[in-house]
């Protein structure tokens, strides 16, 4: 590959990439541009040690950039997480497992995502599956995307799906060949267009429903996965229903002193938190609780708010 030649007209770019183990990531390159100012196929990319020589065109977000990015390419993850001096292809061959993906993503997911956010406006693509870092053009959307998760239950199953919408609008992203490039939080490559959402929705919830239109749960399954999916998917998301019941319900606060025995220890006094006939230990960050209520035939989901706020003042009063 020909190198680029820093004296002559180039640019910055960075470029979405799937790797075939560590999944998608991004890479700053420094592209050779033609005579028309078009990109080239003269390329490289640039790491801290390399993008002196370009400062030029580079800004000091572009520094930022490029030494994040250094922390999630390959060599760097390896000798991170290996420590032995090992060669890539040698490593993803005998040693990377799922087990090692699940603690390494995340991390990579992290970085991805501040990358993400200081990129903003700069020259963002895709990256073709030859390795040229300009494929095609992407840009990053100029605000968040919001998720409403629908459920309509019936006689004999319950059909969940998700829909989005983006300035007001609903997009259509099913069979779309659309790309979820971070899993937490989400962000989804649609029609060359980069979405990030409101609330902190994980990408698995979007993945199953990019070539399938809804999930069917049978009615034998649906106390259980009522209980232990859509329960707490209400506590944290938008959700609509069609054959149950949402009840979202505010009640004044009540703090409560219980006095609790453990065996030989002393008594401990431990602080509660009433709303209505629900009560909640003292210390919780989660602003809305669900409980699952079913009558025969019916569930009704109990939705109810709590003043963290108001009740982190009581704390702080009593200690």
């Amino acid at each position: 590959m020909l190198r680029v030649d820093s004296n002559k007209p180039c640019k910055i770019v960075y470029s979405i990439c799937k790797h075939d183990f560590l999944g998608y990531l991004i890479e700053p390159h420094v592209v050779q541009l033609n005579s028309d100012e078009g990109f080239s196929l003269t390329y490289q990319r640039l790491f801290s040690t390399t993008a002196e020589e370009f400062s030029s065109i580079l800004d000091e977000t572009d520094f930022k950039l490029i030494k994040l990015l250094e922390e999630i390419e390959q060599s760097h993850i390896i000798k991170r997480f290996h420590k032995k001096a090992i060669r890539p292809v040698e490593y993803f061959r005998t040693i990377f497992d799922e087990k090692i993906y699940e603690v390494i993503r995340p991390k990579i997911e992290k970085k991805l995502v501040e990358a993400l956010r200081l990129i903003g406006d700069k020259d963002l693509f895709q990256m073709s599956k030859e390795g040229w870092p300009v494929e095609r053009k992407l840009i990053i959307a100029s605000e968040p995307a919001s998720v409403l998760f629908h459920f309509r239950r019936n006689v004999t199953e319950t059909r969940y799906f998700p829909t989005i919408k983006f300035q007001g609008q609903r997009i259509e992203f099913m069979f779309k060949d659309a790309q979820v490039i971070c899993n937490h939080p989400a962000w989804l490559l649609l029609e060359d267009v980069l979405y990030y959402f409101e609330e902190d929705v994980e990408g698995k919830k979007l993945l199953p429903f990019l070539n399938k239109r809804y999930i069917s749960i049978p009615k034998s399954s649906e106390k259980t996965y009522f209980e232990k999916f859509v329960a707490p998917l209400i506590e944290k998301h938008a959700v609509y229903a069609e054959g149950f019941e949402i009840r979202t319900e505010k009640f004044e606060a009540v703090p409560i002193l219980k006095l609790l025995h453990s065996g030989t220890e002393s008594p401990l006094l431990q602080l509660y938190f009433r709303y209505g006939d629900y009560v909640f230990p003292a210390g919780s960050d989660r602003r809305v609780t669900v409980r699952m209520e079913k009558r025969e035939n019916d569930y009704i989901f109990h939705r109810i708010k709590r003043s963290l706020s108001w009740e982190k003042n009581k704390i702080n009063i009593l200690q």
